[in-house]
């Protein structure tokens, strides 16, 4: 009996904008842009701000619990980068559940004086698939 692994990994790249950012209530949750991650596989971006700080969170809309790899990275609507995230953090994303998948920016940036008060998102997640198949 032959075992094999492989992992699989294809980046799915999200654009989503954020407009009024100072206006915005603390801990008022805006619903971002689905997007499917593979057959079956639904998501979607969610963001909110506490304490001044944005948080984006992903929002696992499937039937089953999935582990993603993310790239994150925030722009200003000049796309001046305000903040990147590109670690190989694996998140667990139950189902029905939001993750948080920014956690705190501690760079200094203020996000309450955005040019044009817009806050842009980019947001790259790929699916960690394992898989075990057994050959006899």
């Amino acid at each position: 009996m032959t075992k094999f692994s492989f992992t699989r990994k294809i980046m799915y790249g999200i654009r989503w904008t954020v407009e009024n950012l100072s206006k915005m209530p603390a801990y008022a949750e805006v619903i971002g842009p689905d997007f499917y991650l593979a057959p079956g596989i639904m998501g979607c971006i969610t963001f909110s701000k506490i304490e001044g700080e944005p948080c984006v969170f992903i929002r696992n809309k499937s039937a089953k619990d999935i582990y993603i790899v993310r790239e994150l990275v925030l722009y200003d609507c000049n796309s001046q980068k305000l903040h990147e995230d590109k670690d190989e953090v694996i998140f667990l994303l139950e189902e029905g559940e939001d993750v948080d998948v920014l956690g705190r920016v501690n760079n200094g940036t203020s996000f309450d004086d955005l040019t044009n008060d817009t806050l842009v998102i980019d947001l790259c997640v790929s699916i960690k698939d394992n898989a075990t198949k057994k050959i006899k």
